[in-house]
């Protein structure tokens, strides 16, 4: 239980920073 409670944490995790590198490259590219 507490192995799924980790990888559910680090996917959503990597997908946070995923998700904010691709926002702050696009605000960078356009501004």
């Amino acid at each position: 239980l507490v192995v799924v409670f980790l990888a559910v944490f680090f996917l959503v995790a990597f997908f946070l920073v995923a998700f904010f590198l691709v926002a702050f490259f696009l605000v960078a590219f356009f501004l």
